[in-house]
């Protein structure tokens, strides 16, 4: 069961931290910049948002600008996480 504190914000906050470094850190270890690992955090959290949105919509056909309401928030907070993961990797190696 999941604690009470742990939001779905604050879980997929973790989950791009956690995406990040996973990728991040064996880049860094090879010589390639951390922030190939944010890329793919992002990526993974704009991909899926776009298929919430598809499936918010019921057609897999929706415009490039139409969005579910919250994909913005859903999106925006794994970003930053990432970012600040990535940065603190760049500065760590």
């Amino acid at each position: 069961m999941k604690p009470s504190w742990l939001t779905p914000g604050l879980s997929h906050t973790l989950i791009g931290a956690a995406l990040t470094a996973a990728i991040g850190i064996p880049c860094a270890l090879i010589g390639l910049p951390a922030i190939i690992g944010a890329g793919f955090a992002i990526g993974f959290y704009v991909g899926r948002e776009r298929r919430q949105s598809e499936e918010h919509f019921g057609s897999n056909s929706i415009l490039p600008w139409q969005w579910k309401p919250r994909a913005g928030r859903d999106m925006g907070w794994p970003a930053l996480a990432a970012a600040i993961v990535a940065l603190a990797i760049e500065l760590a190696f």
